[in-house]
């Protein structure tokens, strides 16, 4: 009933039944061979007032002693609303630690990663954790790096498995079938990209990475980093900003990521200043919003409450934004005027 993205999820069964049904498949992963295990950010209070990541009962008393998994254990990510009650990134990461994990997970902020480097360091200085427990945590990270990399500088695993033809076609096909169209105007939305492929369009990108990926396939494009909420630098600043990328012809293009907060707070500014255009009859821009995951709660709500073009785009890989690409290169062509598709054709295949 709660994600433990942004909450604190409960699992009310009894030790007796989870024992005998949710811990089944890690028996069987365990018996298997499983290299890895992931925890979750879910408490179940019958068994310990802990989540499960942050629970020496569940890591090293059920998951290492009585189910017998001896691979790598490590935590979801301790940005999440699942663990955040129980401190910041650096004790949290302490606590995962204590309990039994061997790999600490921090998937958004360089503040919380640093947190948790200086946190460990000092545990270890102050002595609330033994220098040769990270040791035997870092043995085991080693270890199974061995087994898929091998020693070999050339990383033998990475250029016979991963980078051959199939596995590149595998990843080309799902990454193809990541990327779909939600809502909005199909067809009117890339009849007007087609018109105008060759102008500069606005794009909004989290991050710089993001941004040299899609110089690649677009470099006359003017391309911000918006990573944060918008209220981090103001929002009158953050209003003035869209508003001036809205007032022009030019196509405005915003990615956003899985976290639907900070996509929440951008959408609704975005929601705003489209409204206002539309309720003093001014002409705005084609918006297209591509937002990795879940769909902005808003747009849940009502899809046609916004004159935009909604896209899940379900990875935030390079092979998700040339994806993405795919997609609006197959609409404009199939939908642009002949005119478009004369004078852009190379461009579009």
């Amino acid at each position: 009933s709660v994600d433990s993205h942004f909450g604190r999820p409960k699992l009310k069964v009894s030790e007796e039944e989870l024992w005998n049904q949710d811990l089944e498949p890690f028996r069987k992963a365990s018996e298997g061979g499983v290299h890895a295990v992931m925890t979750a950010h879910v408490e179940i209070p019958s068994f310990d007032r802990y989540p499960a990541s942050l629970s020496k009962k569940f890591l090293t008393g059920l998951l290492r002693e009585k189910i017998g998994f001896q691979g790598l254990i490590m935590t979801d990510d301790l940005e999440m609303g699942g663990v955040t009650a129980w401190g910041d990134a650096g004790e949290v990461a302490l606590r995962a630690i204590r309990a039994g994990s061997d790999m600490i997970l921090i998937v958004w902020s360089e503040k919380a990663q640093n947190l948790v480097v200086s946190r460990l360091k000092r545990a270890v200085k102050n002595g609330e954790i033994t220098e040769a427990l990270i040791d035997e945590k870092i043995r085991r990270i080693l270890a199974l790096k061995r087994e898929f990399l091998g020693d070999d500088e050339e990383n033998p695993y990475w250029k016979e498995n991963l980078r051959s033809p199939d596995a590149i076609e595998l990843a080309q096909s799902i990454s193809r079938k990541a990327v779909s169209w939600q809502a909005g105007d199909y067809e009117g939305t890339m009849k007007s990209l087609a018109t105008y492929w060759a102008a500069a369009w606005n794009v909004w990108l989290p991050s710089e990475s993001g941004r040299r990926e899609w110089n690649r396939f677009r470099p006359q494009d003017r391309v911000d980093v918006i990573s944060r909420r918008p209220d981090s630098k103001g929002v009158g600043d953050f209003d003035l900003h869209l508003a001036s990328q809205l007032r022009g012809n030019a196509p405005l293009l915003i990615f956003t990521g899985p976290r639907a907060g900070a996509s929440e707070e951008i959408f609704q500014v975005v929601r705003q200043q489209m409204s206002r255009r539309q309720s003093q009859k001014k002409a705005a821009s084609t918006v297209i919003w591509v937002h990795q995951g879940v769909r902005p709660v808003e747009i849940k709500r009502d899809p046609a409450s916004l004159n935009i073009g909604l896209v899940s785009l379900h990875t935030s890989s390079r092979r998700g934004i040339a994806a993405f690409m795919n997609l609006i290169k197959e609409g404009t062509a199939r939908f642009g005027s002949l005119q478009s598709r004369n004078e852009h054709g190379s461009q579009l295949r």
